[in-house]
């Protein structure tokens, strides 16, 4: 079975090569969309578009993964930053509260013979900083490309206080509950990862 990873983002890639999957990367070609109201509904129909935009020219009998990830404060969806400043405004609103990082997942074969979607939610409480601390990390410029405007798994790290629920979500890739969905597609990440190791 192969598995298509419809995305761009090399956190994701990096994370599915660490637990040793057999996987393709086909990027999608879509542009993300961030409706008003609820993000979760936000998430799961770009999940979806990054998904169907693949199955087309994904292998057949292949099982495709889209994934998307948004950070929400005050109910407001805060997705990439479109410029430094806009970063710079995100830090800021974020710092010393709590916030929410929402992920969008669908998974389905690619004859849509099973089709599984669902939300993670994991919450996140960023420390007090300076606002020159907030213009350092900016200026690093490693939140441009990421939901929220900072990435945990890199210098980020030290903007978080606490985290309730799934870390890896935070990152953009909700690993416990995506692998527990591939096993009902009929993946063994077990085996799949082991042999990868031996």
């Amino acid at each position: 079975m192969v598995i298509v990873l419809a995305s761009k983002s090399r956190r994701r890639i990096e994370l599915l090569k660490q637990l040793g999957l057999d996987f393709i990367v086909i990027e999608p070609n879509i542009e993300e969309e961030i409706r008003r109201g609820d993000p979760r509904a936000t998430v799961l129909i770009n999940a979806s578009k990054k998904a169907e935009a693949v199955r087309p020219i994904s292998p057949d009998g292949s099982v495709i993964v889209g994934i998307d990830t948004v950070v929400v404060i005050d109910g407001e969806i805060l997705g990439k930053p479109p410029s430094l400043n806009s970063n710079i405004e995100m830090l800021r609103r974020l710092n010393g509260r709590w916030h929410t990082v929402v992920s969008g997942v669908h998974v389905s074969r690619k004859d849509r013979s099973l089709v599984e979607e669902y939300t993670v939610e994991t919450r996140v409480k960023f420390g007090s900083f300076s606002e020159r601390e907030i213009l350092a990390y900016a200026s690093s410029l490693e939140g441009l490309d990421k939901a929220g405007g900072y990435a945990a798994q890199g210098l980020g790290a030290v903007l978080i206080e606490k985290i309730e629920g799934d870390f890896y979500n935070v990152v953009g890739l909700p690993i416990f509950s995506l692998m527990k969905t591939l096993e009902r597609f009929g993946y063994d990440i077990f085996s799949s990862g082991l042999r990868k190791r031996i």
